[in-house]
């Protein structure tokens, strides 16, 4: 398995590198600070990687709020510890890692998070008017915990707490595993951001080795997500 994976890795970076790449900095990216919503530890390497990499050039400072420690399996300080180590990736500081570990927002698909109540929690965690990078109504995975943050999110967008939200999109499932193949190509989204690499993907989730189960092995190696991201601009 690991042989496999890595044999994918090493022909996706073959083919990526060879593809040539720029960035165009959208008029309605950039500023003093970007706020980074995420549901769990490893949201941020997983599914926005391709983002910070690029938006890191555009604003001064980038900070995370994590909702929860991502505690379902018992392992929340552990990944508390992984996160801090994946914002270094894209020039975090821990600092700057905010995990709120409500308990009224426990980590699991079966748990429903009030959204009036994780976006008040929210507000009080962010800057005034904040420009804002989560999940798009569909949470990329589906998962409840993300489509909780978006609906927070974009609730908070409405009081004018958010000066500008961006929100990744959910490509369909027939399109989420073509790797590199569809990085070039705006699969819907207002703005595309491509990774020079993936390697700022697999660096991060390599910090969360605690979560490094096989499928999340194929899912690095074949997702869009590893190499470009589509964001919808509110």
């Amino acid at each position: 398995m690991y042989l496999f994976t890595f044999i994918a890795l090493l022909v996706s970076i073959l083919v990526w590198l060879g593809k040539n790449r720029t960035k165009v900095k959208d008029p309605r990216v950039g500023g003093d600070e970007l706020v980074v919503v995420i549901a769990h530890p490893d949201d941020e390497g997983m599914f926005m990687a391709p983002a910070l990499e690029s938006m890191r050039e555009w604003y001064k400072k980038i900070r995370i709020v994590c909702v929860c420690n991502g505690n379902a399996a018992g392992l929340g300080e552990t990944r508390v510890k992984e996160l801090s180590e994946s914002a270094k990736i894209f020039g975090i500081h821990h600092n700057d890692v905010t995990v709120i570990s409500d308990p009224r927002f426990k980590d699991g698909l079966q748990e429903e998070w009030p959204v009036e109540a994780l976006a008040e929690t929210i507000k009080r965690n962010i800057p005034h008017p904040s420009h804002i990078l989560t999940f798009d109504p569909y949470g990329v995975s589906s998962h409840p915990n993300h489509i909780a943050v978006s609906h927070a999110c974009s609730a908070l967008k409405s009081t004018k707490s958010v000066k500008t939200l961006f929100q990744v999109l959910t490509v369909p499932l027939y399109l989420k595993f073509t790797s590199c193949l569809t990085g070039s190509v705006s699969l819907g989204g207002d703005i595309t951001l491509t990774a020079p690499t993936p390697a700022s993907c697999w660096r991060s989730m390599l910090c969360h080795w605690s979560q490094m189960v096989w499928y999340r092995w194929l899912f690095i190696a074949f997702s869009r997500y590893s190499f470009a991201v589509d964001l919808l601009v509110f």
